[in-house]
């Protein structure tokens, strides 16, 4: 069976921008990297490493893109990737609660490592935690770790799932020499002992780093390829260019000063990238990807979901137990602020009518403050999700194992939650009634953990936690606000009253004071005696008390409606959970990027119609036009160029070419006879530039036919 892990790739170009003006991000990039290869991906800021690098990995979900990515026979898709890649992400996520051997024995036994069994796991974990340098910290708390030590946690991770393709951004981004060197150099080693492909970006490494860690070079400038080859030929081909390595002098410096249009000399910088895009292509050859038979055994089916849930359930039970946010703390939070409130309400326990509405505001606030801790969980939540998001993009757990085992937790964590913020409350301090215990703690569980899927939905759609703390506030302040409670349903405007109907607290304080006072028997009140008391039965019957009750606030009644009630919320839960599936499932997701094998050498537009461009001419058999202007054939025949892959000249001295302007920078090439021209003109400045229009790409629509479809050229593709 041959060797697996060649990627190879061709003609990628990214384009991206507003309709009618877009613009190259990354322009005909190809390459293959072979297994053992470990390949750096550098250039000045703004030159498309890191958008190669999202490209290869599928994470380039906007703009237009073409070209073509294989993994051996396989073209790059989600699967593909999801199977025999991973992605190291510039800033590492690692779990902060769980140690170091636990964390990559997790990601081993949930991802369905290929050697499955529990002692093949446990000794091929002992090797890469050696392979990796942390035998020694394996049972520290990863929260603990220094950036080093967590960057090579996630090669660690990678590594158990034995990919074939490895790919790093910004490998030594915040880290010290001596840390950056060390982790490049677990890269070599990974590569020689696993013989894996790796890929990385990395901005300026020191010329240790450069020369004994990495066997590939691919450098980019303004989006195109200036060199792609051994690290070791770089020097020899630059310096044919004329421009040789100074002594003592870092080659990843000199490389990237070359490459710097923004502090350097642009005509420089593309001759350079222009004699790279004119050497002779060698052709890849295809036989050894397209017609290799693969092996099954690489594609054999991750392990069962079901053995996937129960390895995620004991990870996330595990870091439970330890995060005092989240869920323990919450807890004890709740039962500290709710036994406060039962303490601030102390006379509402005796079943006096003089405080009914005080038993009202206490149902209230036992849900209240339960929910309005949701607010933190958003935070905890998006950083979870977060993780959650780059282990599913790296093919280690399913979305679908995640959230069976996340409901899973949340609803035993209800259980906990609601004896917390109940029972010792509610139930002891206030002496609520414990014959109608289930069916209260069902609804108030309800209630919680709408308010937790709520928290979990904006976790999945906002990147930011701050604005969806924001965002749950909000949510908090307006069920509080319009149940009932404060305002009369019927005293709202009514474009207002929906926000009745839809706060869950509404239905809630209605159903729960039900359940705790329809049956209660209350202290008699004589109205002779208690005239101001708006609520005075002389036998202290708790059905005559909702009576009057619901002609101060209607939305009490003396009827039951639990069921009813209950279902509203069961309703909002599940079109809340719904779309927090899609959006997980979504947001874990690769883009399906089509691709194709078409070489869009010049970035070209296509243009589903003739545009009339006042810019464009006619004169002779030339077209002229202005830079910075995407250009379209007016008529059929229109011949147009794109300047932009032209030889150029720029001229010490004075032009003295006839056909030479300096506005447009341009000359006739039927008039021409030799391939780079100079001319001597009164009125052109020194420095003009000129093309060689006989060496340009061109595209002419057929005369006799219409311009509509013709492509056209962008001259100025930075």
């Amino acid at each position: 069976m041959n060797e697996r892990g060649n990627l190879y790739f061709k003609g990628l170009t990214l384009k991206a921008g507003r309709k009618g003006k877009k613009k190259c991000i990354l322009e005909n990039v190809s390459g293959t990297l072979t297994k053992g290869d470990v390949c750096a991906v550098m250039g000045p800021s703004g030159s498309g490493k890191t958008t190669l690098l999202n490209v290869l990995c599928l994470k380039a979900n906007y703009g237009e893109l073409s070209g073509e990515i294989k993994l051996d026979n396989r073209h790059m898709s989600d699967k593909t990737f999801k199977e025999e890649c991973f992605l190291v992400e510039q800033y590492d996520s690692n779990w902060p609660y769980l140690k170091v051997r636990e964390t990559c024995f997790f990601a081993a036994k949930i991802f369905g490592n290929k050697s499955s069994s529990t002692i093949k796991i446990e000794d091929r974990l002992d090797a890469v935690l050696n392979e990796v340098g942390l035998s020694t910290a394996k049972d520290t708390m990863n929260k603990n770790l220094s950036g080093g030590q967590q960057r090579r946690l996630s090669l660690a991770i990678a590594l158990m799932k034995q990919p074939e393709v490895l790919f790093l951004d910004e490998v030594t981004s915040g880290l010290d020499s001596a840390s950056a060197e060390s982790v490049c150099g677990t890269l070599r080693k990974i590569a020689d002992e696993e013989n894996i492909t790796i890929v990385c970006t990395i901005h300026q490494p020191s010329t240790t780093i450069f020369l004994e860690c990495f066997n590939k070079l691919i450098l980019l400038s303004m989006g195109k390829v200036a060199y792609i080859g051994g690290t070791a030929s770089a020097q020899g081909y630059f310096s044919s260019l004329g421009y040789p390595l100074p002594s003592m002098t870092n080659p990843s410096e000199h490389y990237l000063r070359l490459l710097n249009s923004d502090f350097g000399s642009v005509e420089k910088v593309m001759d350079i990238l222009q004699i790279w895009e004119r050497r002779p292509q060698i052709e890849v050859k295809r036989e050894m990807v397209e017609e290799e038979s693969v092996d099954s055994v690489y594609f054999s089916t991750f392990k069962s979901r079901l053995d996937e849930t129960k390895w995620l359930l004991k990870r996330h039970f595990l870091m439970i137990s330890r995060d005092p946010i989240l869920y323990i703390g919450r807890c004890i939070a709740v039962l500290v602020l709710n036994g406060v409130f039962a303490t601030v309400y102390w006379k509402a326990r005796n079943y006096v009518q003089d405080q009914v509405m005080s038993k009202a505001w206490l149902i209230v606030w036992f849900a209240g403050i339960p929910a309005i801790m949701g607010a933190g969980a958003v935070f905890v939540l998006n950083d979870e999700l977060s993780k959650i998001r780059n282990e599913q993009r790296n093919g280690v757990i399913h979305p679908g194992t995640y959230l069976t085992a996340k409901i899973i937790l949340t609803l035993g964590y209800m259980v906990i939650y609601g004896l917390s913020a109940l029972m010792i409350p509610a139930y002891i301090m206030q002496k609520y009634p414990l014959g109608k215990f289930a069916e209260a703690f069902l609804f108030w569980s309800i209630i919680a953990y709408l308010y937790e899927t709520a928290a979990e939905l904006l976790a999945s759609l906002l990147t930011n936690p701050i604005i969806g703390v924001m965002f749950y506030l909000s949510l908090w302040i307006i069920s509080f606000l319009f149940s009932g409670l404060f305002l009369p349903v019927e005293d709202l405007l009514w474009p207002l009253k929906l926000f009745y109907y839809i706060t869950p607290f509404s239905y809630y304080i209605r159903s729960m004071f039900y359940l705790n006072y329809s049956d209660a028997k209350f202290e008699p009140c004589f109205p002779e005696e208690n005239p101001n008391e708006p609520i005075c039965i002389e036998d202290g019957d708790s059905s005559k008390i909702l009576d009057v009750l619901h002609r101060i606030l209607p939305q009490f009644e003396n009827r039951n409606t639990v069921t009813r009630d209950m279902m509203i919320p069961l309703a909002m839960i599940i079109t809340l959970k719904v779309i927090y599936i899609v959006v997980v499932i979504l947001k874990g997701s690769r883009a399906s990027i089509p691709v194709s094998a078409k070489n869009d050498k010049s970035c070209l537009r296509m243009n589903p119609n003739a545009v009339e461009e006042d810019n464009v001419q006619r004169e002779g058999d030339l077209d002229i036009f202005e830079d910075n202007e995407t250009l379209s054939a007016k008529e059929a025949g229109t011949t147009i160029y794109d300047l932009s892959i032209a030889t150029k000249q720029s001229t010490a001295n004075k032009v003295d070419e006839d056909n030479a302007m300096m506005k447009l920078d341009y000359f006739d090439d039927t008039s021409v006879e030799s391939k780079i021209l100079t001319a001597e003109e009164d009125g052109i400045d020194k420095g003009a530039t000129v093309y060689d229009l006989g060496t340009i790409t061109k595209q002419s629509a057929p005369s006799d036919t219409e311009a509509t479809g013709l492509e056209s050229f962008d001259i100025n593709p930075h």
